[in-house]
């Protein structure tokens, strides 16, 4: 018997007390590392996915940039409008032009009234790590009239 006015720290009958239930168990430890690998996991997808995103903007962004030029100065007769090859300092982009003549406008009798030669480019790149081929811009411009002897 217990003396009158103290409390009596009795368990429920049929358990145990014991320093475990203070703790995590085992279990629960391994649930727990697993919900946080997999967010990880999860985090890092997302993350590689949005880097190979911006290499492939890059890519993209210097060859629109390479594309201009290069038809700039087509069209400044300071290359020439049928060509290809790299642009130097980025060997992995690469250039194709071309000239092509094309009858416009309507006269009587439904005869072109003009012909113009316009230069296609064609510039294509490399995409990210995660996709095979390349990647393709287009441009395309009417050439400047040629002077002929008047």
């Amino acid at each position: 018997m217990s003396a009158p006015g103290r409390a009596v720290d009795r368990a429920p009958r049929g358990t145990a007390r014991s320093g475990r239930q203070r703790g995590f168990s085992l279990l629960e430890l391994v649930f727990a590392v697993a919900i946080v690998a997999s967010a990880l996991l999860g985090l890092q997808a997302a993350l590689s996915g949005a880097v190979l995103s911006a290499s492939d903007s890059i890519n993209r962004r210097a060859a629109s940039v390479l594309a201009r030029g290069k038809l700039e100065e087509i069209l400044a007769g300071a290359s020439p409008a049928e060509d290809s090859g790299s642009f130097e300092g980025h060997e992995q982009i690469r250039y194709t032009s071309s000239v092509e003549e094309l009858a416009v406008g309507v006269g009587t009798g439904g005869a072109p009234t003009e012909r113009v030669r316009v230069v296609r480019l064609e510039v294509t790149f490399p995409l990210d790590a995660g996709e095979q081929g390349r990647g393709r811009i287009a441009l395309a411009s009417a050439l400047p009239p040629e002077e002929g002897p008047q």
